[in-house]
């Protein structure tokens, strides 16, 4: 019985609380369940801003719902990045990871403090059936 309730309180804890943690600098990788999750209880919690870090022909074949393009390979990427909220949360994503990934490092090096990676994009996204705004 104990040990059902501790896994009960486990899931609940980790479904449901991504952002319920103190405010202190948080960079998570997650799954695209996770992030649906997160998207799904940011109606409620911290606001959570989208970033897609793929390219505009990449974007226009569908991305997340209110995700704002910041396309990688831009030469004013940078820029893009550096004009951003800092204290706001974001979830950001590209294909399958390696673009975000690069992209999350230079967020940590300019001072972002709560970052949900999806690290294995929107290949991930697409696979588990979630769904894909045009």
């Amino acid at each position: 019985m104990k040990q059902s309730l501790l896994c009960l309180w486990l899931v609940l804890f980790m479904t449901g609380t991504l952002w319920a943690q103190p405010l202190k600098s948080q960079f998570r990788n997650v799954s695209a369940n996770e992030a649906f999750q997160a998207l799904q209880q940011n109606e409620k919690d911290q606001p959570l801003e989208i970033l897609d870090f793929r390219t505009p022909a990449e974007f226009s074949r569908g991305h997340l719902a209110e995700a704002k393009l910041i396309n990688y390979f831009s030469t004013d990427f940078m820029k893009n990045i550096q004009e951003l909220d800092r204290s706001k949360a974001y979830l950001v994503y590209c294909q399958v990871g390696g673009r975000s990934s690069q992209a999350l490092n230079k967020m940590k090096q300019l001072g972002f403090q709560h970052v949900l990676h999806m690290n294995h994009g929107f290949a991930e996204w697409q696979s588990q059936g979630l769904p894909v705004s045009r």
